[in-house]
């Protein structure tokens, strides 16, 4: 009996104990079996050069977990893209991945900060004052002095309002005002431009062809006369000489070029154009045979272009350096199918006499060539003066001491008066016109043709004044020339 009662008490507590378990098993969330481990998963960060991720290279992240990066680029450099799983997102300084459930990867690379975008103001001063013209623009306090032909340009500007002021020495007055405000947003801004008034020149003579003879016109008294005329003929291009007071000329029904005082107006040279082409061409205009010309500085022989076609060749213009002694002696300057054109005397060495001859050829260049006139010889090869020029009626102009030229300069389809030294040197812009003509009456101003009118400025772009127009001027705007020296 005491047997059988310990047996109930055990069975009794080991049931209890199971009871036990199961409360405690219940109580743990399981079933009784053992809870697996949470995944892991990697992130792999990446940077280009100038900057870095962090943290860089591979990180373990447990599942469901986040991760932050940041990007922090070097001095000078921002953060040019960000790749996230390969594909690019918008580039930020920092990122984070949310509940990460797979592998990922991030790469940032870096690049220079870009300077920030400024914009120019930019225009010209245009009138009897328009070179060395002192242009400011505020806020800033920045200056600068326009160029030859005027215009000015100020960069490196950013959005906003400001003021720019010409100003100069002499106290011109500036059109539409001397201060121009104008605002910068997003875009340069041009055509800020301030005019000056212009003077006329009211000081020398002019000479140009008239009806059927050569005119003056006294600048100072404004009279207009007749110098010449000759019955029959149409003097069109007249070229004073350097040296007395003397001037040369061609024209309709002239034959060549002819010499004349214009003190006593007799003739003092001439060159039987006609006779000098027939020994060489088949055919030309005998009506006009000189198309351009100049002449040396003492008279004594002259450049000249003429259409002409070689004995069983085809149509050309080339240049002929003739003597003015009626000796018929001459020099074939040039002899190819190119255009040559708009002759000029360039300068004459006292020493071995050569004479140096500029031409313009198929009108975009101005080319150079030695001449021995005593020997009838072409001396050395061609060179380039000049390059991208242009033609008319007058294309180019020798000052007196033979050391500049003046020629048209084609810059962007228009032409530019456009100075050099002759010596090679750094062209100066003088700003928009054509038929340069530099006066050989001691002035040494340019004259030239703008905008239906007649011009003149010092060879620096300084002091341009209004030239009067001769009332019965004949041929056009660029036949008009100074007087000669003392004239």
């Amino acid at each position: 009996m005491q047997y059988y009662e310990k047996e109930l008490v055990m069975k009794k507590i080991l049931m209890l104990l199971s009871i036990i378990t199961v409360f405690a098993l219940t109580a743990c969330g399981s079933s009784g079996e053992s809870t697996p481990p949470s995944a892991t998963y990697t992130i792999t960060a990446t940077a280009g050069a100038d900057g870095t991720v962090s943290p860089l290279g591979v990180t373990n992240v447990t599942q469901g977990n986040s991760q932050g990066y940041t990007m922090a680029p070097s001095s000078g450099f921002h953060v040019a893209t960000l790749s996230i799983d390969g594909a690019s997102i918008s580039p930020v300084n920092a990122y984070t991945f949310t509940n990460v459930q797979a592998n990922h990867t991030i790469s940032a690379t870096f690049s220079l900060i870009p300077p920030p975008q400024t914009y120019s103001i930019s225009g010209s001063v245009t009138g009897g004052v328009q070179s060395g013209v002192t242009v400011s623009v505020s806020p800033g306090s920045t200056e600068t002095n326009t160029l030859a032909d005027g215009s000015y340009m100020f960069s490196g500007l950013s959005n906003g309002s400001y003021t720019v002021t010409a100003s100069h020495p002499d106290n011109p007055t500036f059109s539409p005002s001397e201060s121009i405000t104008v605002t910068v947003n997003g875009a340069n801004v041009t055509g800020v431009n301030f005019t000056t008034p212009v003077p006329v020149l009211a000081v020398g003579k002019l000479l140009y062809p008239c009806s059927m003879a050569i005119c003056t016109k006294d600048l100072s008294s404004g009279v207009e006369s007749v110098v010449y005329g000759a019955y029959n003929s149409y003097p069109d291009t007249i070229v004073p000489y350097r040296t007395w007071n003397n001037v040369a000329f061609i024209g309709s029904n002239i034959n060549g070029v002819v010499g004349m005082s214009l003190s006593t107006l007799a003739s003092i040279g001439r060159i039987n154009a006609n006779y000098l082409l027939a020994s060489y061409c088949s055919a030309w205009p005998a009506d006009h045979p000189a198309v351009s010309f100049d002449i040396s500085p003492l008279g004594d022989f002259a450049v000249m272009a003429s259409n002409c076609t070689p004995l069983g060749s085809t149509a050309r213009k080339d240049i002929f350096l003739v003597k003015m002694d009626g000796s018929a002696m001459w020099v074939r300057v040039t002899d190819d199918v190119a255009s040559d054109s708009q002759p000029v005397i360039g300068g004459v060495n006292l020493t071995t006499g050569y004479v140096t001859v500029l031409f313009v050829r198929d009108g975009t260049e101005i080319l150079q060539q030695i001449v021995d006139p005593a020997l009838d010889l072409l001396v050395g090869v061609q060179t380039v003066v000049a390059s991208n020029v242009m033609g008319g009626v007058r294309a180019m102009s020798v000052n007196s001491t033979y050391t500049h030229l003046a020629f048209m300069k084609n810059v962007g389809g228009v032409s530019h008066i456009t100075v050099a030294p002759l010596a090679g040197g750094q062209e100066i812009n003088l700003g928009a016109g054509t038929d340069p003509y530099w006066s050989l009456d001691g002035s040494n101003l340019i004259m030239y043709t703008n905008a239906g009118a007649l011009w003149a400025m010092n060879p620096d772009g300084t002091g341009k004044m209004s030239v009067p127009v001769p009332s019965n001027l004949q041929y056009g705007l660029g036949k008009v020339v100074f007087g000669p020296a003392g004239y």
